[in-house]
């Protein structure tokens, strides 16, 4: 197995573990703080790992650019759009469905990735991109119906849009520096944009509402889960976008699906409908088909 089918199994696991994190924090924040608990002391994090990687290593920063800053930019600002929708959706009745058409961000990032950076998708890449989008509108806790475009479908398909425009934008950064190994590029990428999210929406947090991290440190073991979670998910990401097409790496990442799936199986001993069987096999064969 290669490794960046590895990374992006693992950023799904750790993403998995964010996301229950942050949905917990709703029960006392707001969206947006919750939504910033995956910001607050990550750049600390990130740069302890790329600290980390300079010294077991003789090997120098790679200089910056107008293109790295810009896709950095670019990328963290979609993130935190995204991140920001996905908490909103949580909220909603129909989260199921919002949540199932934030999984297009795979098939979105196809497109999304040729017109920005030039990644080619290979016709085999294409029916295994369609096949983790039949599975993930089976395994939807919401049957799919008529009246399926409502609030929920159309601001999970949105939030797919800017997290699969940030994905691309994450690997332009990375591919633009010119030196170091790729593990070097994503941990520097990761320390830059974590550093830009930390910052500008922690300034626009207290602005909106002052004494807002105050009141988030009340939380802080929760909120510091969050943040190491996101930082070591966003670390794999990176780390295998590095390496390859992100919509490859978003299919890879559907697995996350089927953590959740076992989860509610195992832990809280849901019984397993027909269409999950059927969607957890769809996505199964399109990771299966990207990992060989």
């Amino acid at each position: 197995m290669e490794f960046w089918v590895v990374f992006s199994i693992l950023a799904a696991f750790m993403q998995n573990i964010r996301a229950m994190t942050q949905r917990h924090l709703t029960e006392s924040l707001d969206s947006l703080s919750a939504t910033y608990a995956r910001f607050l002391f990550a750049p600390p994090i990130a740069a302890v790992f790329l600290f980390f990687l300079l010294e077991k290593t003789d090997i120098y920063l790679p200089e910056l650019n107008l293109t790295f800053v810009t896709y950095c930019f670019l990328g963290g600002l979609a993130q935190i759009l995204a991140t920001s929708l996905l908490v909103y959706l949580y909220n909603l009745r129909n989260f199921a469905v919002g949540s199932a058409f934030k999984k297009t961000e795979a098939l979105q990032a196809a497109l999304i990735g040729f017109i920005i950076i030039g990644d080619v998708i290979s016709m085999i890449g294409f029916v295994a991109l369609g096949l983790g989008l039949m599975g993930i509108l089976l395994l939807a806790k919401s049957p799919i119906h008529k009246n399926f475009v409502n609030i929920s479908s159309l601001g999970g398909f949105f939030c797919g849009t800017l997290f699969a425009g940030s994905a691309v934008f994450y690997r332009g950064a990375i591919l633009s520096l010119e030196s170091g190994d790729y593990l070097l590029k994503a941990t520097m990428t990761l320390t830059f944009v974590l550093l830009f999210q930390a910052l500008s929406m922690g300034i626009f947090l207290e602005i909106r509402k002052p004494g807002t991290l105050i009141q988030m440190l009340k939380f802080w073991p929760f909120v510091f889960v969050a943040s190491f979670s996101g930082a070591l998910a966003s670390l794999f990401w990176f780390s295998a976008f590095a390496l390859q097409n992100a919509a490859y790496v978003k299919a890879v990442g559907q697995i996350e699906l089927l953590f959740s799936l076992l989860a509610s199986v195992l832990l809280f001993k849901e019984r397993v409908r027909v269409q999950e069987i059927f969607g957890m096999t769809f996505v199964a064969l399109s990771i299966l088909i990207l990992a060989i």
